[in-house]
This record gives structure tokens, C-alpha cells and sequence, in this order.
């Protein structure tokens, strides 16, 4: 396994131990953190696109609705 070398703040340092739960913690805690953090975004990316998909195809819906209306209203008169 890789050794990072970091330089906390004394803050930051005392709240790392605390959620960790020990010294030897630490590290398990920093690689779990960074790990959500990438499968979070990796995850975003992915919802922005499939967002995306589904408001076209939303739109697109609404453009076959209203050509359909004004098929509607040309055919009455």
C-alpha cells in the first residue's frame, strides 16, 4: 500500500481521530472517505446524463402533443 504524508491543521487532526476511533484508524477512515467520494461522483456524472436523456425525451413528447393539437384545429376548419 502507497504512504501519503498529510499536514492537517490541529482541528482537522483532532476531528480525524475522533471519527476514525484511533490512530491506527486513520487511514482506513482517509481511503473510505476518498472512495465515496469517487463512487459519489462517478455517480453524479452518470444521473446528469440520464437527466439529461429523460428531458429530451419529455420534450420531444410535448412536440408530438402539440403538433397533433394543431393537426386537431387545422382538420376543424
Amino acid at each position: 500500500m502507497p504512504r501519503v504524508t498529510l499536514s492537517l491543521s490541529d482541528t482537522a487532526a483532532q476531528r480525524l481521530l475522533e471519527l476514525a476511533g484511533s490512530q491506527r484508524k486513520q487511514a482506513d477512515y482517509i481511503g473510505a472517505l476518498i472512495d465515496a467520494a469517487w463512487e459519489n461522483q462517478r455517480a453524479g456524472a452518470g444521473v446528469g446524463v440520464e437527466r439529461l436523456r429523460l428531458q429530451i425525451v419529455g420534450l420531444a413528447a410535448e412536440v408530438q402533443d402539440l403538433r397533433a393539437r394543431l393537426l386537431e384545429v387545422e382538420a376543424r376548419r
